[in-house]
């Protein structure tokens, strides 16, 4: 009886210390669950919004390109490229642009200048435009503007009323085969061409235009050639930067106050002072040469690529560096908070894939791509006066945020693409005078 006793009180011992054992003690590894963390909401510029006042129009847009704004006016590309649109700020129905007879739009190259919309014709590489006021178009005859047919880099740039064209050497009107020239549009029946004595040395791959200052700007090989509009027979200033320098690059080039600004050889974001062929860089480099940048009233905007932060991986977003030219170094470069306060699903604050800065240098917005729609993560921001990166708000959002994506940036006028209901893309767009 003793020994049964024994036995069983034995059993129950050891049948204890071993229900107890996962409860006191982790023997080969750790079995306590791990807590689910808790979400924390968004703090410092991830929690602020910018309260701009955004118009949301119910149209039918692709995603093709953002699209472009011109005084009081904007254009999209409509009906999944079928159509060029455009409608004045405050309309809320667009209209179909003409096109002249044998001609298509370019889905990809329309830009306002003045009170018209300038467009590339995709079959020839021709360009023709858009009288908004008079509700026609026009084609520009090839015998005078051929910038080499649709295989070529077709060259052209736009300010004011003004075109700046860089032509192959076969025109036979209007300056025959003079290879830069200026079109000033009077209105559909009336065209000035004034064609520039002097050609590149190199083949030219970049153009730009500042009519305010009175500049045509071209890349040609390890060289810049500034052209004075007023002086069509005189040769242009010529800065050179060879490749042992750094080069030139091959990305588009941008023309305003004097400056130019470019990506060199080593992607590299560089500014070119014309007035003294300096060139200087900021220390924050190399950024992104396939993305845009944007120059106005001395300050400038692009995106970084120096560091591994300075992207997100899974969407190829980028920070944005904005900033005076003139102080390259001291640039505004966003800390880069989740949006949601948790991951980058919702967008990090500053970075994008476009962006734009207003003709005053006010404002700096950073949005994302068109190419695939506008996603969770591609969110509008603002810096004004050169304040920190918020978000512009959206009270019809979860994250109060603006979704978009394909942003331009005229001198009033801010548009982009949103999301529509029927999961396409429609546009928004923001009035700057008056913010």
């Amino acid at each position: 009886m003793f020994r049964y006793q024994t036995f069983a009180l034995i059993i129950l011992v050891v049948f204890s210390i071993l229900i107890a054992v996962p409860a006191c003690q982790n023997p080969g590894g750790d079995t306590t669950p791990t807590p689910t963390p808790i979400p924390q909401p968004p703090t410092g510029d991830a929690v602020a919004r910018a309260n701009l006042t955004v118009v949301k129009l119910n149209v039918s847009a692709s995603t093709a390109r953002g699209p472009a704004v011109g005084n009081g006016m904007l254009a999209f590309d409509a009906d999944n490229g079928q159509s060029l649109a455009w409608l004045k700020v405050g309309e809320t129905t667009a209209s179909e642009v003409p096109i002249p007879y044998g001609m298509t739009h370019d889905s990809q190259a329309f830009a306002f200048t003045g009170d018209y919309l300038v467009c590339r014709d995709r079959s020839s590489g021709g360009l023709f435009f858009y009288d908004t006021l008079a509700n026609q178009s026009v084609a520009i005859s090839a015998a005078s503007i051929d910038m080499g047919g649709v295989g070529a880099a077709n060259l052209w740039a736009v300010d004011d009323s003004y075109i700046a064209t860089c032509n192959a050497t076969t025109t036979t009107e209007n300056g025959a085969g003079r290879q830069i020239k200026l079109i000033r549009i009077n209105n559909v029946e009336s065209l000035a061409i004034t064609p520039f004595a002097f050609a590149p040395t190199d083949s030219p791959d970049a153009i730009d235009l500042d009519m305010e200052n009175q500049m045509i700007a071209i890349r040609g090989g390890e060289r810049f050639y500034v052209y004075d509009t007023t002086e069509p027979n005189t040769a242009p200033a010529q800065h050179y930067r060879p490749a042992s320098s750094g080069g030139t690059g091959s990305s588009a080039i941008h023309l305003r106050g004097g400056l130019l600004t470019f990506f060199d050889d080593n992607d590299y974001f560089t500014v070119l002072d014309v007035t003294n062929g300096t060139f200087t860089q900021p220390a924050r480099n190399p950024g992104r040469s396939d993305l845009p940048t944007a120059l106005g009233s001395g300050n400038i905007a692009f995106f970084v690529a120096e560091n591994t932060d300075d992207s997100i991986i899974d969407t190829s977003h980028y920070r944005a560096l904005a900033g005076d030219a003139e102080s390259l170094n001291e640039l505004l470069d966003p800390q880069g908070s989740y949006l949601n306060g948790v991951d980058e699903t919702a967008g990090r604050v500053g970075f994008g894939r476009s962006l734009g800065i207003s003709d005053d240098g006010k404002y700096v917005f950073v949005a994302g791509d068109s190419a695939d729609g506008v996603g969770d993560d591609e969110r509008l921001y603002v810096s004004t006066s050169g304040g920190v990166f918020t978000a512009v708000a959206d009270s019809a959002d979860s994250l109060n945020a603006q979704q978009a994506a394909g942003i331009t940036v005229g001198d009033s006028l801010a548009a982009f693409l949103i999301p529509a209901d029927s999961n396409g893309v429609s546009v928004g767009y923001i009035e700057l005078d008056g913010q």
